[in-house]
C-alpha cells in the first residue's frame, strides 16, 4: 500500500481555466475508487503502487488534450506497511 500526494499545475491559462483542469483531475481522482483526500497544496490518494502510477498517466493525458502550454504535475510516493 502506498500514501501519493499529486499535486497539478497547469500553466498558460487564466485562473478559472486552472482551476476548472484541476477539477477534472480531482473528478478522474475520484471516479477511480482509490480512497483521496484533496487538501489545500494536493491531492493524497492510498492504493497500490500501480494503480496509482496508471491513473496519474491517466489524468496526465487527458490534460495535455486540453491544449495547455505547460502542465507540471509533482507526485510524492511512500510506501507503508499496514
Amino acid at each position: 500500500m502506498v500514501r501519493a500526494d499529486l499535486r497539478v499545475l497547469p500553466f498558460g491559462k487564466s485562473k478559472e481555466e486552472i482551476i476548472r483542469l484541476v477539477d477534472k483531475a480531482i473528478a478522474r481522482i475520484k471516479e477511480s475508487g482509490l480512497e483521496y483526500e484533496v487538501t489545500p497544496t494536493c491531492t493524497v490518494m492510498k492504493g497500490e503502487l500501480k494503480q496509482i502510477l496508471d491513473l496519474v498517466r491517466e489524468i496526465h493525458e487527458e490534460l495535455m488534450k486540453e491544449d495547455i502550454p505547460l502542465l507540471v504535475w509533482e507526485l510524492r510516493v511512500g510506501e507503508f506497511k499496514s
